[in-house]
């Protein structure tokens, strides 16, 4: 990192340049990007976990990242010639998290339309049926609740530092979609911390499809749009989107399939936080913001 090893980085840059005969040289600087999500509440003065008191040495983390990204880049140019073409490229922006992705399970499921599986008090399933599909099910509610008396934080530190990164992904989604009740969900979520990203459980195309192809899934497909399209922040009465598209309508090829059925642009003006308003379905909630700053080490 250029701040945390006190210009390593460019120096070694700068010696690879002296050392290499070379036609294209190919630098990446990824500080600014951490260092958006992690200090940006200090610097926004506008956001929601923004706070002048007790900051203290991080109120300005996010502006000397930058100043020392500049500086490292001044040094750099400096040890080129004129004949010496640049292309300065940033991957995206940063700025102000206001999605409302986090609350979309809450409405699919206010909608009747993701369930999960319901466990009595006494940890085993609501159902009665004593049938080998049930048992599995129960077999699969049981393994969910063991799973959720482990700290998230454990889980993810475990499985990153045993695992090889195929089995890694495999293992957190099936963690993750383990207490879905496929059988009774006809739309589900995937996760994204900006777009909200809606897939239809559709019949042969998903391993415990419920909706089938053609008039249902386009019924179920414009209703969920709708919906969404007039969702608004109950706190400012501001529409929630700023755009909402069927995947159908704008993209096309062999790996359609692969991608979600609607998506979601949200409205920055909005600022949402915990709360998306729909006239049919009341409000939708989740426990906390999206935004919520969680490192200790970032805490205020």
């Amino acid at each position: 990192a250029v701040i945390g090893r006190r210009g390593e980085k460019t120096e070694a840059v700068k010696w690879l340049m002296k050392r290499e005969d070379w036609d294209l040289f190919l630098v990446v600087f990824a500080e600014s990007h951490p260092s958006g999500h992690y200090f940006w509440h200090f610097h926004d003065a506008s956001y929601p976990t923004h706070t002048r008191e007790g900051a203290g040495a991080l109120r300005h983390a996010l502006r000397e990242v930058y100043v020392a990204l500049d500086r490292a880049l001044g040094e750099i140019l400096q040890n080129i010639d004129d004949t010496t073409t640049v292309f300065l490229v940033s991957g995206d922006g940063m700025g102000p998290n206001y999605s409302g992705s986090h609350i979309l399970a809450d409405l699919l499921t206010r909608m009747g339309l993701f369930n999960k599986h319901n466990l009595g008090d006494d940890g085993k399933s609501g159902a009665k049926s004593t049938d080998a599909k049930q048992a599995g099910r129960i077999k699969t509610d049981l393994l969910s609740a063991v799973r959720n008396m482990i700290p998230e934080r454990l889980r993810i530190a475990v499985t990153q530092t045993l695992l090889p990164r195929s089995v890694q992904e495999k293992l957190s989604l099936r963690w993750k979609t383990a207490g879905i009740s496929w059988n009774q969900t006809r739309a589900f979520l995937i996760e994204n911390a900006n777009e909200g990203y809606i897939r239809i459980n559709l019949k042969g195309r998903e391993p415990e499809g419920t909706v089938e192809p053609g008039k249902e899934y386009e019924e179920l497909c414009e209703e969920i749009c709708g919906i969404v399209k007039t969702m608004t922040n109950p706190a400012n009465g501001a529409l929630a989107a700023r755009a909402v598209y069927k995947a159908d309508d704008i993209y096309h090829g062999p790996c359609r399939s692969h991608m979600p059925d609607i998506i979601i642009n949200w409205n920055d003006d909005a600022k949402i936080t915990t709360e998306l308003l729909t006239e049919k379905y009341g409000v939708a909630r989740s426990a906390q913001p999206l935004f919520n700053i969680d490192d200790p080490a970032c805490r205020v």
